[in-house]
């Protein structure tokens, strides 16, 4: 039977035009239902630990509120100040049930201070969303910090474009500043009054908060839905473990905290002994200031003595019951009980993160013995 093209021609039309209006269809009911959308809004939270705070990323780029104009990075910024102070005034109910703020004494700002640039390095499942709403609140109080930014999308860039998008986003940030950056180690250049600040925490309790949020999510966001965590869902740890899945092997867990540290070389993203000795040294030599999760008080009490202009008050407002209410819904909905064996396997692929570990806990002694905070003030 003879076809002629054009009737060919008409059949192949017809049928893209039903198939796309069927994903339409399909594309709508998803937006609709939140899926969409949800996965847009967690994107950054998976990857950085901030839930619903928008990334400041290159034009047209990541956008989790849809609330970044996409003209410019300057837009971006601008946009950023405005939607971090209103997100994080309605992420948690300030209601009349709760005593007002407490107000820190506002201190002259130093002239070497006014350059001032607070990097904070966060290592994802170490108190980063609850230092990110403290600095956020106490902003709103200090005129002395003129902007508190977020930089959530920088990981997702190569490494080269990574360290440019760090520096630009130093450099355009009003100061002092105090930028939450989720990506590995960036030595800033300029301005020179910089202070690198981070909290680690101990590494078998940070594998397991983490395995646990990407499975369970928390009262901000369902589980994750990275691929690489997807797959592993269904298993338990133990499992997960035993077989040597992605999440749970030698060669993901053997790049823990310390690579963070290391920096955006490329044997920083590699299981091997220059990623730890890199990441210490950057420890040793760059890092103000290392908290540990475990003494996040005296990690604050620590950054109030040092540059009381900027951080005088944040231990009082860490201590007032509307931020436990925040640290209760960004908590873990969920935990792991591996056994035994599992645990050990584990922390064997940790071994580098707890020499690591200790390395910066002993920093952090000698610098709390240093400004005479001798005892652990409890987290």
């Amino acid at each position: 039977m003879y076809v002629s093209r054009r009737t060919i021609f008409t059949l192949i039309t017809v049928t893209l035009l039903i198939g796309i209006s069927y994903f339409s269809i399909i594309a709508v009911h998803l937006s609709q239902s939140g899926k969409w959308v949800y996965r847009r809004m967690t994107a950054d939270y998976h990857d950085s630990g901030l839930s619903r705070v928008p990334s400041y990323g290159t034009p047209g780029g990541n956008d989790p509120m849809g609330t970044i104009s996409a003209k410019s990075q300057q837009d971006q910024i601008i946009n950023l100040r405005t939607n971090v102070t209103t997100t994080l005034q309605n992420v948690t109910d300030l209601s009349d049930r709760y005593p007002p703020l407490p107000r820190p004494k506002i201190h002259q700002l130093p002239d070497n201070l006014k350059n001032l640039v607070i990097m904070y390095y966060i290592v994802p499942k170490c108190g980063s969303r609850t230092f990110f709403y403290l600095m956020g609140k106490l902003k709103e109080m200090n005129p002395n910090i003129a902007d508190v930014l977020a930089l959530t999308s920088a990981e997702e860039e190569s490494r080269e474009d990574r360290t440019k998008q760090v520096t630009k986003f130093v450099a355009e940030a009003r100061k002092p500043a105090f930028l939450y950056v989720d990506t590995h180690f960036v030595k800033i250049k300029y301005p020179k009054n910089i202070l690198y600040i981070s909290v680690i925490r101990d590494p078998m309790s940070r594998f397991l908060s983490q395995y646990s949020f990407h499975n369970f999510g928390d009262n901000f966001t369902a589980p994750a839905d990275d691929p690489n965590w997807l797959k592993n869902k269904r298993a338990t740890l133990d499992d997960c473990v035993k077989q040597e899945k992605q999440i749970c092997s030698g060669r993901w867990l053997g790049r823990g905290i310390h690579s963070r540290f290391c920096g955006t070389g490329v044997v920083c993203y590699q299981t091997c002994p220059k990623n730890y000795k890199q990441g210490k040294r950057n420890l040793v030599q760059k890092y103000n200031v290392v908290g540990m999760l475990e003494e996040f008080e005296d990690f604050l009490l620590v950054l109030e003595r040092l540059v009381p202009a900027i951080f005088d008050g944040i231990l009082d407002l860490y201590r007032h019951p509307s931020t436990k209410e925040f640290m209760s819904k960004v908590k873990t909905a969920g935990k792991v009980t591996p056994n035994q064996e599992t645990l050990a396997k584990v922390r064997s692929y940790l071994q580098r993160d707890y020499e690591f570990y200790e390395v910066a806990k002993n920093k952090f002694y000698q610098l709390k013995n240093k400004l005479g905070l001798n005892t652990t003030s409890g987290s």
